[in-house]
């Protein structure tokens, strides 16, 4: 299942929507140890073009605390010396 998959995403490579869905399909129906596997094909053959994709499908939690993370914090300007 996993090489079916990776083929299907070489021949998507194309395009970043369809990359990102099919990404995502895979990862919904690979058992956990395959997407390691996938997770590791995938930063090493597209991680030049697809890089922010496979962070949001790899670790989406992470996004997501990244960004209440960044919303709680207040904002700071020190005048310039």
């Amino acid at each position: 299942m996993l090489e079916y998959k990776k083929r299907i995403l070489r021949k998507v490579s194309f395009d970043l929507v369809i990359f990102e869905n099919e990404l995502n399909k895979a990862i919904n129906r690979l058992p956990a140890k395959e997407i390691d596997e996938l997770r590791s094909w995938c930063y090493g053959a597209f991680s030049c073009r697809y890089f922010e994709v496979f962070n949001r499908s790899f670790f989406p939690d992470r996004e997501q605390k990244l960004i209440s993370t960044v919303a709680q914090k207040p904002i700071v300007f020190s005048p310039e010396v």
